[in-house]
């Protein structure tokens, strides 16, 4: 039995380590902003192979993005285009340039960085878009 008792002391040590590691970590950069709360709308896209833009002129509709306490919503010409509930969280190990992540109930996630009025919705894959709003 006292065999068993100094791999258990060491294995509490080591997860008390770890965990202190972790708490230590994550100062106050890992606060997730909620500042994206509002109404924003779409100013363009830019993404691609090649960095293709888009804009509503260029495309002939408007966008809208509202996003409250419990959702997320996107407008297409002040119709809705998707809804769905969400979490925003930190994601230190984020590849997209920011560790700002919204994560939807229904499935996938976008990164995102706010500054001011201007807001980018990053697409999270390798070729996709990044979108630029300003607050409404």
């Amino acid at each position: 039995m006292f065999k068993l008792l100094i791999p258990m002391k060491i294995l509490t040590t080591l997860s008390t380590i770890v965990l202190l590691f972790a708490i230590a970590s994550c100062d106050e950069d890992c606060t997730v902003p909620t500042t994206v709360i509002g109404e924003w709308t779409w100013v363009k896209s830019v993404g691609g192979f090649g960095g293709h833009t888009i804009t509503p002129a260029s495309e002939g509709y408007t966008k809208q993005l509202v996003i409250d306490d419990h959702f997320y919503t996107e407008y297409i010409n002040d119709s809705i285009d998707f809804k769905t509930q969400y979490d925003l969280r930190f994601d230190q190990d984020s590849i997209f340039g920011t560790p700002y992540v919204i994560e939807f109930d229904s499935g996938g996630l976008v990164s995102y960085t706010h500054e001011g009025d201007q807001l980018e919705i990053i697409e999270v894959c390798a070729d996709c878009y990044t979108h630029f709003y300003t607050r409404k």
